[in-house]
């Protein structure tokens, strides 16, 4: 949740490093900067969008938001 309601300070001001600081929002959540920041064959972004690649497939999903409530989805417009 703090990543979203903080994203006009990481995703969308001037001169700011995103992909900095998306590394350190891990911290708000308890974990680590020794996990956080461990290296995986996968880079954060191919993990992202593997993570969106499933849920895309299966539902249909083709707009933002969109939800999926017991089995039903919900598209945004």
């Amino acid at each position: 949740m703090a990543l979203f309601a903080n994203q006009d300070r990481w995703a969308f001001a001037r001169g700011v490093n995103t992909t900095d600081s998306c590394g350190r929002r891990p911290a708000l959540a308890g974990m680590s900067r020794a996990t956080s920041t461990r290296r995986s064959p996968m880079t954060t972004e191919a993990w992202i969008l593997q993570q969106q690649a499933t849920p895309r497939r299966t539902w249909n999903i083709d707009s933002t938001p969109s939800f999926v409530i017991n089995g039903q989805k919900y598209a945004g417009r």
